[in-house]
């Protein structure tokens, strides 16, 4: 009996897994990317532009933010 032709194009159910193992791993790897501003850069700039700055603890998953005032309008 003649073989037929993979509809897969002769792609095997192992090489898409390992394909898309690759895949996910070459995106996870390599060193975090440190943020671009120090806290206490944007603490001065929230200061500097007329803010209330609210930080947090240095072990806080969150970080600090700043707050304006809404303009009053007679």
């Amino acid at each position: 009996m003649p073989r037929r032709p993979s509809r897969h194009g002769g792609l095997s159910a192992g090489s898409v897994l390992v394909a898309a193992a690759m895949g996910l791993t070459a995106c996870a790897t390599g060193p975090p990317v440190p943020p671009a501003y120090t806290q206490e850069e944007l603490a001065e700039r929230c200061v500097r532009t007329g803010g209330w700055w609210h930080g947090v603890a240095a072990d806080s998953t969150f970080s600090g933010f700043c707050e304006y005032s809404a303009p009053r309008f007679p």
